[in-house]
């Protein structure tokens, strides 16, 4: 089978790691976080769609995973926002279902204190990622010393100058 590899992840290579990893020691250190796993997260969402598309594909026997590289980022339907420190302590997740309303059948189930929304194409969106980041991981963090250090991706929507105050006046 394969899978799909977004174009840009497909072209990342070893040097751009080796930087991202450096980047972050450096920020640890100068944020005095060596040993405060506590106080580090990592944030993520993943798209599930209702039709991936996979397909059989002829591989060598020693491959395991097989990816197919696909123009979007082949979101759709439902995402959910995960976030974890590096002790393993997980936040609720945060769930974003393509649709107007939440229908409350969707959101029965699941880990206690999950948040559930919508969005037009299920995706996340900067009022939403707002919305996750003051009410979910500020409200699940504020007992934690700071500095915080969330890592995220660079997509769009985590970055607005309200979401940006909030971060800065936390100190995360």
């Amino acid at each position: 089978k394969s899978y799909p590899l977004e174009k840009k992840r497909a072209a990342l290579t070893i040097s751009q790691v080796d930087d991202w990893f450096e980047l972050l020691s450096k920020i640890i250190q100068e944020n005095n976080l060596q040993d405060r796993p506590a106080q580090i997260f990592n944030s993520d969402e993943s798209g599930m769609a209702d039709n991936i598309g996979y397909s059989k594909v002829i591989v060598h026997r020693q491959t395991s995973n097989a990816y197919r590289i696909q123009g979007g980022s082949g979101k759709s339907y439902v995402s959910v926002m995960f976030c974890a420190s590096a002790t393993g302590f997980l936040l609720p997740p945060f769930v974003i279902y393509k649709a107007k309303r939440l229908f409350t059948d969707w959101c029965i189930g699941g880990p206690p204190n999950t948040v559930f929304e919508t969005s037009k194409n299920g995706w996340m969106e900067t009022t939403l990622f707002r919305k996750w980041f003051e009410h979910l991981f500020l409200e699940q963090a504020k007992h934690l010393p700071r500095p915080l250090l969330l890592i995220i991706d660079g997509h769009g929507s985590h970055f607005d100058v309200e979401t940006l105050k909030l971060a800065v006046e936390h100190q995360v």
